[in-house]
């Protein structure tokens, strides 16, 4: 695109240069050309004829602006609108004077404090440019051939095909659930539709940016700032710590709210290779026959817009290799851990060897110990029993022996007396009174007797009952010994299936903690390939968006679609309808597209490609009242139905279409005949 403001400068009205820019390859000596202009300027004043306003001087108009005791000039050419750039003027000669206000009264003679001005400037030359439109632009072919090739057709058959396009729309007319009002075709009116092609670095490569919208082409994905403190892992000396920090990790990852970064003007990207094609094709065409639409994205927004491209790709590229590095680094530590788990179950399973081992010898010895013990035990109440029957035994010779004693003296007194009475023939008489008198000590002696056998029954019974309590305490005592011992003898034994058990239960708590650990980096593995994968399709989709230039451009560039907008109109509204690029297939084989055409096989490679520019100009124009506008003033100046040569062509690419098999006789007199009727419409806008 050819620059209009070819340079810009500020100068005190004393000639003083201040600021100077130059946007075009001529180059001018500041000094030399502000006492130039300063010199003209005091010349007119002199002569009474007020503030310069405009000095041409060969191809260059100089167009200037007076505020307070400064001079803004803008060089241009002699074709541009004076009333632009005197708007153009106003706001920079007031964004330099606000900005420098201070400077200004101060001033010392050093012009590097205004050099800030430049970028303020370059939006206000950038916007002022947009607004402007050079002879020749580059444009994309409007109506190809089928072939792939890169020939376009005439403009009579282009012309022909929109009209048929257009009558198609009209005769369905947008109703479905009533008849609308027959509709006519009011205008037909051939528009430029703007796309930024901003380069790469080498420009080759660029990315293509609809200039005229606003909308967004939103990415979604996830930071993950949790992961950039996993090196904190590398501090934990406890697998329990670690495996508790891995869940928490875990956790905080699910919990990540997706980032959107919105890449406002990029189109979707199945759309974007079509427009590849069709720029590849591009090439410079005058813009006179065509209403320009200004473009809503600055130059300045469409470059920001591949910065913040670029910076995202560097962003994902970054966030890919630092998941892989988490992933990788967490994976070894993770490692390290289970290596950790599996050397301390390898441990567990040999010290619970030697110990179990130990214990079974150790109980072995104890049970061999408590058996002599218990041998012990029954002998020592073996020789208590012995003992308390010995007593036993005493107790009744204790109790008995009065009484033999007696039994015995009796016995031997009696019989001695009965000898003495026998062998010395005692007298009768002396002997029955003795024997009296023994008598009576016998009866003494039974009467003792027989106390001492109550006493002696009575101590039977105790007797019987210490015997009986004996019996009882020793059965008592040699059940609790032997319920003791067995007791003690099954604690040592199960001292052994106790240490099996512990030994189970720890080696099954080191094996869950080994499946955890195993479960949860998996866990993590997987979202962490899971987030690179998506990370991955993002990449792809940003990447699919790079496409190759048709030439090589070191600057952002306009590149501009044709289409044709036709006005429909009935008695109560009117509406407009969006005729994109085309392909003409040389076919009599229709192929229906979205927008629903019969008369003409005509299509794009990707129709959604046609059917979303179809739509968002159409959106674009119904709900931007100034976009409207613009092509309202574009149908009054560049109608082609108010056209003589267009009628003409109309006819000329009908019979073209007709030659080329692809109308029918009978579409072709339907298609000529209404076009006699538009085009000799009496009412025309």
């Amino acid at each position: 695109m050819v620059n209009m403001i070819k340079a810009f400068h500020i100068l005190l009205k004393s000639g003083e240069p201040l600021f100077h820019r130059a946007y075009g390859k001529e180059q001018v000596d500041e000094s030399l050309f502000s006492g130039f202009l300063g010199a003209v300027y005091n010349f007119a004043k002199e002569l009474g004829h007020g503030d310069i306003k405009t000095v041409e001087v060969g191809d260059a108009r100089f167009v200037c602006e007076v505020s307070e005791n400064l001079i803004f000039v803008a060089v241009v050419g002699k074709d541009d609108d004076e009333q632009e750039l005197k708007n153009f003027l106003g706001f920079a000669s007031k964004a330099f004077v606000n900005r420098f206000r201070e400077e200004l009264r101060t001033w010392r003679g050093n012009v590097v404090v205004f050099r800030p001005f430049t970028q303020e400037l370059d939006h206000l030359v950038e916007d002022y440019q947009m607004r402007r439109l050079p002879g020749k632009v580059k444009l994309v072919p409007f109506l190809r051939d089928a072939s792939g090739g890169s020939s376009s057709y005439p403009f009579d058959v282009e012309i022909a095909s929109v009209f048929s396009l257009l009558e198609d729309a009209r005769g369905r007319g947008g109703g479905f659930l009533w008849k609308k009002p027959e509709e006519e075709l009011r205008g037909i009116v051939r528009v430029l539709w703007p796309f930024w092609i901003v380069p790469f670095e080498d420009g080759v490569r660029g990315v293509i940016v609809d200039a005229m919208s606003t909308a967004s082409l939103q990415i979604r994905t996830k930071r993950y700032p949790a992961l950039d403190n996993a090196d904190d892992f590398l501090k934990i000396n406890s697998v329990d710590v670690f495996v508790n920090s891995l869940e928490d990790l875990l956790l905080d990852l699910e919990s990540e709210k997706l980032e959107e970064f919105p890449l406002y003007g990029f189109l979707a990207p199945e759309l974007v290779k079509d427009l590849e094609v069709s720029f590849s094709q591009a090439r410079l065409g005058e813009a006179k026959d065509y209403v320009v639409v200004r473009p809503l994205v600055s130059r300045t927004q469409a470059v920001e817009n591949k910065t913040v491209f670029m910076k995202l790709i560097q962003d994902l590229e970054i966030r890919s290799q630092r998941l892989m590095e988490k992933e990788n680094f967490l994976t070894l530590i993770t490692e390290k851990w289970l290596k950790v788990i599996s050397e301390k179950m390898v441990e567990t399973g040999e010290s619970y060897k030697v110990k179990i081992e130990e214990t079974v010898k150790d109980v072995e010895k104890q049970i061999g110990m408590l058996l002599q013990l218990r041998e012990e035990e029954l002998k020592k109440l073996d020789a208590w029993f012995a003992e308390a029957d010995k007593n036993l035994i005493l107790e009744i010779k204790e109790l008995f022996g009065p009484l033999i004693e007696v039994l015995e003296d009796v016995a031997l007194k009696s019989t001695e007396e009965i000898e003495k009475t026998i062998d010395e023939k005692i007298s009768v008489l002396e002997v029955i009174e003795g024997r009296i008198q023994k008598l009576a000590n016998v009866s003494e002696y039974m009467n003792k007797i027989k106390k001492l056998m109550e006493n002696i029954s009575k101590s039977i019974k105790k007797i019987d009952s210490t015997i009986e309590k004996i019996n009882k305490k020793i059965e008592v005592d040699k059940n609790s010994i032997l319920q003791d011992f067995d007791r003690k003898i099954m604690e040592q034994r199960s001292r052994v299936d106790l240490l099996k058990e512990e030994a189970k239960d720890v080696l099954g708590k080191q094996q869950i903690l080994m499946g955890r650990v195993k479960s949860k980096i998996q866990e993590l593995s997987q979202l962490v390939q899971r987030e690179r994968k998506e990370i991955g399709h993002i990449l792809n989709l940003l990447n699919s968006l790079i496409v190759k230039m048709p030439d090589k451009i070191f600057s952002p560039s306009l590149f501009y679609i044709p289409l044709y907008i036709g006005k429909f109109e009935d008695t109560k509204q009117e509406r407009f309808f969006v005729v994109p690029p085309l392909v003409l297939l040389k076919s009599n084989e229709a192929i229906s597209c979205d927008f629903g055409q019969k008369t003409l096989p005509l299509d794009l490679p990707n129709p959604a490609f046609l059917e979303a520019v179809k739509g968002k100009a159409e959106t674009l124009i119904n709900d931007s009242k100034e976009l409207k506008l613009e092509i309202q003033k574009g149908l009054k100046k560049a109608n082609l139905i108010n056209s003589q040569q267009v009628e003409t062509c109309v006819y000329e690419g009908l019979n073209n279409l007709l030659r080329l098999n692809i109308l029918t006789e009978k579409d072709f007199q339907i298609l000529k005949a209404r076009a006699k009727e538009v085009f000799r419409t009496e009412e025309r806008i």
